[in-house]
């Protein structure tokens, strides 16, 4: 039962890597769920000889602060995706030295009656 749950509300692994790997290589396929403008703007991009160049040469968060504002739309769909990730980790880390520190002050404790 539980896992059919998790299957309704979550996506198959597979699946999941496959929808969002446009994120990583935009010239691997057209990614699925795009509006047609959204489409059009991914398809024109991608066929530029010098934006392939520009993306073999540099790092995905370099070639990704150097895109033209012609891409916003589909940067702000990918930091829609990603962001999650990193805000959820930042609270992970935080929640964790919290933990420890309470952890670490509790054990000095020294009750006396």
């Amino acid at each position: 039962m539980l896992a059919k749950n998790f299957k309704k509300y979550f996506l198959d692994e597979d699946s999941l890597v496959a929808s969002y790997e446009w994120i990583r290589d935009l010239f691997q396929d057209t990614p699925e769920g795009l509006s047609t403008s959204e489409e059009e703007i991914f398809i024109d991009f991608t066929s530029s000889e010098k934006i392939k160049r520009q993306f073999c040469n540099k790092s995905l968060f370099e070639f990704g602060v150097e895109v033209d504002e012609e891409l916003s739309v589909l940067k702000t769909k990918a930091l829609r995706i990603l962001l999650p990730f990193s805000t959820s980790y930042l609270f992970q880390t935080g929640f964790s030295a919290v933990d420890a520190l309470k952890t670490k002050y509790r054990s000095q404790l020294n009750i006396e009656k």
